[in-house]
């Protein structure tokens, strides 16, 4: 198949985020190690999140060089068509997946960090409900979004579908409403910590980046 005329972007991004993931990875299970000398539960869900994640973009890849990913859909047969259908939503299903990981490792170093603290404990098992839940109705709405479901990777087959559009924007939402929840949990906690105002920055500083 013809590459697409943004072949190069996707493929440079996907290799590119790969090679920095991974080294993120390592290095905090090295500093890990190093420091505790044992890994915790949200060490594990982290690398099976990455792992998750890996297969997504893996996914992509294959649909830049099989499914016509990158190129205009009037130049793709009916049959390259469905297997890009096949693929999006696949790919779509192991990144609600993998992203609940992510987000689920976040709680639990939370949860395990302020385990004394009743009212925290309450806030982290709230938000793991929600996210849990918003994740699982996202799953299900990108696989029940056609009726029959093989619709949805099947161009031609008869039968009708959510807006797509409307569903994309929705799981946004969502993304945006959990990061800013796992962003805001330990403010609280942090701001009644009798340590230094540049230490509770410092803090701050380290729950952003831990959710991006």
């Amino acid at each position: 198949m013809p590459k697409g005329y943004l072949f190069v972007p996707i493929q440079s991004v996907l290799i590119s985020g790969a090679i920095i993931s991974l080294t993120c990875l390592i290095l905090r299970l090295f500093v890990r190690r190093k420091i505790n000398s044992r890994l915790y539960s949200e060490d594990y869900c982290l690398v099976f999140s990455w792992i998750i994640c890996l297969s997504t973009q893996g996914l992509i890849l294959y649909a830049i060089y099989n499914a016509g990913l990158g190129t205009h859909v009037q130049n793709l047969s009916t049959s390259v068509l469905d297997l890009f259908e096949k693929l999006i939503l696949a790919t779509a299903c192991l990144f609600v997946t993998g992203s609940c990981l992510a987000r689920s490792a976040h709680l639990i170093f939370l949860a395990r960090i302020f385990a004394g603290k009743q009212s925290m404990r309450y806030a982290v098992y709230t938000v793991t409900v929600f996210i849990t839940v918003g994740s699982a109705a996202t799953f299900s709405l990108f696989v029940f979004a056609c009726r029959p479901i093989s619709k949805s990777w099947t161009i031609t087959q008869a039968g009708r579908c959510i807006n797509q559009s409307a569903i994309f924007i929705a799981v946004a939402i969502f993304n945006i409403c959990s990061d800013i929840l796992l962003l805001l949990l330990p403010v609280p906690t942090i701001y009644r910590l009798k340590i230094t105002h540049t230490q509770k920055v410092k803090f701050m500083i380290i729950s952003i980046m831990v959710c991006v």
